[in-house]
């Protein structure tokens, strides 16, 4: 599955992180977590039809994030 983690370091969320990942048919779930990595308390959630569509929506009304090396936030399943 694809997946992208992030930092967000402008908006509403700053220094809270993000986990997108893609289902078997390619549509994304993002879900924004609380503290530090490997603590993913969720603390909301997105739906996307692909991760390009992700991408462009985190960053929405002047987000910004700092995209992450793939799994940095735990191990991927």
């Amino acid at each position: 599955m694809n997946r992208r983690d992030a930092r967000f370091t402008i908006g509403p969320f700053i220094g809270k992180f993000l986990v997108a990942e893609a289902d078997e048919s390619g549509s994304i779930i993002a879900l924004i977590c609380e503290g530090q990595p490997g603590s993913l308390t969720t603390i909301g959630d997105w739906w996307f039809a692909d991760m390009s569509e992700c991408e462009l929506g985190v960053t929405e009304d002047g987000w910004d994030v700092e995209w992450l090396p793939s799994g940095s936030l735990g191990t991927p399943q």
